[in-house]
């Protein structure tokens, strides 16, 4: 119903929790932290939904995720961002990096 949409509000924390609240509410088991950093500190950080919905436990900004293999996407783009930034070259052996892995040693 139009009568129950609010106006967004100004202030930048209110902002983000009416986007996070409209997002999570498609969702069945929302969980999701949030923290925005502007010139190197945090100026927003919260988290929403649960973390574990037996115990009524929500999360916090401090709430750990086991993100498993969806790190790989992460890391694999971090390289990406280095890489176009000069701090790294993909055709750079391995061991450059990773000097104290003697398994990588041939």
């Amino acid at each position: 119903m139009i009568s129950k949409v609010r106006p967004w509000l100004r202030d930048p924390e209110g902002r983000i929790e009416q986007l996070v609240g409209a997002s999570l509410v498609r969702m069945i088991y929302p969980r999701s932290l949030i923290c925005v950093q502007k010139e190197g500190k945090i100026i927003y950080s919260k988290g929403f939904g649960y973390a574990n919905l037996e115990e009524d436990i929500k999360n916090t900004p401090t709430t750990i995720f086991h993100i498993a293999s969806v790190s790989k996407q992460f890391t694999a783009f971090a390289i990406a961002m280095l890489a176009d930034q000069g701090k790294l070259s993909l055709t750079d052996d391995i061991r450059k990096y990773l000097r104290s892995c003697r398994i990588l040693d041939r």
